[in-house]
């Protein structure tokens, strides 16, 4: 299943540089997801790891999806990191677990 993000003025206002827990890109992944109980998200300019609080009723370990970083949001995050001008966007993922 595809899930579009959508990363906003907020997101960009709100997130922190050279975080991989509160940049913008993390933040609008944690506000699309809140309904599902995300325990954590992880962006980096290669994965992106969405951990959920529900647990594999085989293994009893929280569900978690990881996710190679789209380019578009990889150009980003080097962007924003580097502390160069940002705009809005949005981007798929594939988000089946």
């Amino acid at each position: 299943m595809k899930t579009k993000i959508f990363v906003t003025k907020k997101d960009i206002k709100n997130g922190c540089q050279k975080s991989c827990f509160d940049c913008p890109v993390a933040l609008a992944i944690n506000r699309k997801f809140k309904k599902k109980e995300v325990v954590g998200i992880f962006v980096d300019p290669l994965w992106i790891k969405i951990k959920f609080k529900e647990e594999d009723r085989i293994t009893g370990i929280p569900k978690t999806l990881f996710i190679a970083t789209p380019k578009k949001v990889e150009k980003f995050i080097m962007k924003f990191d580097s502390n160069r001008k940002v705009k809005p966007f949005s981007f798929c993922l594939n988000t089946e677990i």
